[in-house]
């Protein structure tokens, strides 16, 4: 997907979960971030950052903080966009287990919730999406922080499953720096239990890697996480390519 045209800035702080300061042009800048999670080895003083005119005439950013320049690698940090990918991905055959299906619905709501995306194959599927930013020496893991919200959505995957649906999580590595992926047992031991727990109950599970530059991110290939195994972080342990 081609991204909104980016403007190059620097990283000062962050002031809240949601709000950074950047410098652009000599001036100190508000910017909105659209991710929960900790970043703290990508929010880092004096980090080159990539911002784009905020879509909100009256918010109290006029920015939105999108990529993030770390060690030679980028990141994309904003959440809203993994869906889409993986919407792409669906579409263009890259994500190949879902060949033939189609979108129905993005947002679909159930059991008082919603999932990201809701595909019409054979039988209708429910997708969650989930944003990888956190990597360390070429591996990517999620959670990188505690997520009651991810183990609510395993949860509700499984009731899916129960009721008759297809059910799939798609882990979106938007790191630039990634070569193998697993969830992050150390950091919230009840997801990756609730993720093992999914998994046996028929949930399917994927991870997606992605291309990114600051005109375009896209998902380049994807794997199916077939085996629990038992390693350092998770149960999930898999090379990306």
């Amino acid at each position: 997907m081609q991204l909104q045209p980016l403007i190059t800035s620097t990283f000062i702080e962050r002031l809240n979960r949601f709000t950074a300061l950047v410098k652009l042009d000599g001036a100190t800048l508000k910017a909105h971030i659209k991710n929960s999670g900790r970043l703290r080895e990508l929010l880092v003083p004096g980090n080159t950052c990539y911002v784009r005119l905020a879509d909100r005439p009256f918010g109290k950013t006029e920015l939105d903080l999108v990529l993030v320049q770390t060690g030679g690698h980028l990141a994309c940090i904003d959440t809203s966009i993994s869906p889409a990918l993986v919407l792409e991905a669906v579409r263009t055959g890259v994500l190949g287990a879902f060949s033939g299906y189609r979108v129905l619905r993005t947002e679909p709501g159930y059991m008082g919730g919603r999932f990201d995306l809701l595909l019409n194959g054979v039988v209708p599927c429910f997708v969650e999406t989930k944003c990888v930013t956190l990597v360390e020496n070429g591996l990517a893991l999620f959670p990188d922080a505690p997520t009651r919200r991810g183990v609510r959505h395993m949860e509700r995957l499984r009731e899916a499953r129960r009721e008759g649906y297809e059910c799939a999580v798609v882990f979106v590595v938007q790191h630039s720096g990634a070569s193998r992926f697993d969830i992050h047992r150390q950091m919230d031991p009840e997801f990756e239990k609730a993720a093992a727990d999914a998994a046996k109950d028929g949930v399917r599970f994927f991870c997606c890697w992605c291309h990114l530059d600051t005109d375009e991110i896209r998902v380049e290939g994807a794997v199916e996480l077939r085996v629990l195994r038992r390693s350092k972080y998770g149960g999930f342990l898999v090379h990306l390519y």
